[in-house]
């Protein structure tokens, strides 16, 4: 075998596991930043939102009168839509900016 040859299969025998372990770190970080993750904050402030609809005011438990949602706006919002009827999980109000 000629020796540029022998080079350029050194050169990838002594790549091949760094490429691997970088293949499988940038399959792993995309594989976690598109898993959807639910989390249970809107969950909460939509209690919120219906118990302060029905009148009770912006509480969790009713009769229990602590702050426990992340956004006054979007309890705020929220609470207008269940006033108005809607299904405040589909209600069309961009929760994800809300949040922040």
């Amino acid at each position: 075998m000629p020796k540029n040859e022998t080079n350029n299969i050194s050169f990838f025998l002594n790549a091949f596991p760094s490429i691997i372990a970088f293949t499988s770190i940038y399959l792993f970080i995309n594989f976690v930043q598109n898993t959807p993750v639910l989390l249970d904050d809107p969950y909460i402030t939509y209690r919120y939102a219906e118990n302060w609809a029905a009148g009770h005011g912006p509480v969790y438990n009713i009769g229990e009168y602590v702050e426990g949602y992340s956004s006054f706006l979007a309890a705020f919002v929220l609470t207008i839509g269940a006033l108005l009827k809607f299904d405040l999980v589909v209600f069309p109000v961009d929760r994800e900016n809300l949040y922040v």
